[in-house]
């Protein structure tokens, strides 16, 4: 009984591993629709992109299905954070 006690909790532990990891991915991701992170944009950023339209060339940020009605507010915050 205590193996498959052990067992259970293992599939548990996993679980929310799996579920922490997949939360950590997609707070980086900043673009949803094509999967930008943070950091690239940043980056971006910092190599002279201060505005929406000069991310979205650099990145590829706002392009996807949304036309960046999810990420155009982040990426500001970004371009704001990082001048």
């Amino acid at each position: 009984m205590g193996i498959i006690m052990n067992i259970e909790k293992i599939k548990k532990i996993k679980n929310i591993i799996y579920i922490l990891n997949r939360r950590t991915i997609m707070s980086e991701k900043i673009c949803l629709c094509k999967g930008i992170t943070k950091d690239t944009i940043v980056e971006a950023i910092k190599n002279g992109a201060d505005s929406i339209e000069a991310v979205k060339e650099a990145t590829g940020a706002t392009t996807g299905f949304c036309h960046g009605g999810r990420c155009k507010s982040k990426i500001e915050e970004l371009i704001e954070e990082n001048k």
